[in-house]
């Protein structure tokens, strides 16, 4: 039985690393557009942002 946990743990980990890995290139990829186009709004937060 605790193979089993340990399986289902394993699956549902996997799924949500997978869910999570599209949208945040897909903000990468838009932070480096607005980075390259010179259009990159400056504060504290899109730092917060662009460093994480």
């Amino acid at each position: 039985m605790a193979q089993n946990d340990l399986d289902l743990a394993a699956l549902a980990s996997n799924r949500i690393c997978h869910d999570l890995i599209s949208p945040i290139g897909a903000i990468n990829n838009g932070l480096e557009l607005l980075n390259m186009s010179g259009a990159m709004p400056v504060g504290p937060e899109m730092q917060l942002i662009w460093d994480s």
